[in-house]
């Protein structure tokens, strides 16, 4: 009897030592998850010394595209630590799992809707970022879903290889992944129009700014914990800046203009 009952003790030090390990093992695993995470989702100072500035988009972005061919512009949103090349893939997938040197990574890239044209030139446009906390990612849209940071920050920037836009920020958003209207892209001015109700009456935040079917607007989109298959988004308006190209012609064309006049 007292030999069974050594080896049931035996036994159940056993299965605890076990327990233990499987324990510190899973905890173990999991910090490197994390780390791997926060790692992947920041950028390596070989990519933020190439950051475009506004006067050196073209030759920064083409030294971006060694890294991967599929980068075409940069993001910044003013006053978070938003500012991560944007890529676009084949799909929607390509790059929920891949990072912006086309290598495996849980935290992705920031990505723009594979429907989209690159120039922005789309009447909506949608580019996506994995969920980040510590600010990483698309983790800080976050921010604007608290009224007073919604109310004071309004500015971004799009960098592309021949112009700079400026976004104003006029509107914030809780909404389901299943969204369609958000997640389907507008063509005919009806649709245009709409849709730009849709948004005013379904912000969380919303400031009146001008918006017609030219507009150009870019939302950014995120996953939501709030919710089940929840999504915040913010939408931007593209304020156009001409390329410097664009501003020689206008002038010759102004000088023109008056020549003819006199």
């Amino acid at each position: 009897m007292l030999r069974i009952v050594k080896l049931l003790n035996k036994l159940v030090d056993y299965c605890v030592m076990s327990v233990l390990l499987v324990t510190l093992y899973y905890g173990i695993y999991c910090i490197i998850d994390i780390y791997s995470v926060y790692n992947g989702a920041k950028l390596d100072e070989s990519i933020i010394r190439l950051k475009p500035d506004g006067k050196n988009n073209k030759e920064n972005i083409e030294q971006l595209k060694k890294f991967n061919e599929n980068i075409f512009a940069w993001i910044e949103i003013d006053n978070t630590n938003i500012s991560y090349p944007i890529v676009q893939g084949k799909d929607n997938m390509e790059y929920l799992k891949k990072d912006y040197k086309n290598e495996y990574s849980s935290t992705g890239s920031i990505f723009l809707d594979y429907r989209n044209k690159k120039d922005f030139s789309d009447f909506y446009s949608i580019i996506y970022g994995h969920h980040i906390d510590r600010k990483l990612m698309f983790g800080e849209l976050d921010q604007y879903k608290i009224k007073s940071f919604f109310d004071k920050n309004r500015t971004g920037k799009l960098y592309l290889k021949d112009r700079t836009y400026n976004l104003e920020i006029f509107a914030s958003a809780q909404i389901s992944s299943y969204n369609s209207n958000i997640y389907t892209l507008k063509n005919s001015k009806k649709d245009k129009l709409n849709f730009i109700k849709y948004i005013k009456n379904n912000a969380k935040y919303y400031r009146d700014i001008e918006l017609d079917e030219n507009s150009s607007i870019v939302a950014l989109s995120t996953c939501s914990r709030d919710t089940t298959n929840g999504r915040f988004i913010i939408f931007t308006k593209i304020i156009n800046k001409q390329t410097e190209d664009e501003k020689v012609k206008s002038t010759n064309d102004k000088k023109i203009e008056n020549t003819k006049e006199k």
